[in-house]
């Protein structure tokens, strides 16, 4: 597991923008995303999760990535489906294919 934590001065839109199509180009799916007045995206490559969480005051963005472990357990459950773990325990994982968009 892994967390960086950066700052700047960046537009939210161009950062959500670099960052849905930088993270497929490596090799990631691109899951969901929520946008308030925060942005969160969440993606899924292999057995990992990565969250990503933008947000903005009046003079700095920051950026928030964190990448860890699927759910493993979730996965067995699923009949050995690739699945990701969104949220805390509890919710349920979604199998690939099932996510919303």
């Amino acid at each position: 597991m892994g967390v960086v934590v950066l700052n700047g001065n960046v537009d939210l839109d161009s950062l959500e923008n670099y960052f849905k199509v930088n993270m497929v180009k490596n090799g990631w799916r691109f899951v969901n995303s929520f946008k308030f007045k925060d942005v969160t995206l969440n993606f899924v490559k292999d057995d990992k999760t990565c969250n990503i969480k933008m947000s903005r005051s009046v003079f700095s963005s920051d950026v928030e990535i964190w990448v860890g472990p699927a759910d493993r357990a979730s996965s067995e459950r699923m009949g050995g489906q690739k699945t990701f773990d969104t949220g805390p325990k509890g919710y349920e994982s979604i199998p690939k294919g099932h996510e919303s968009r």
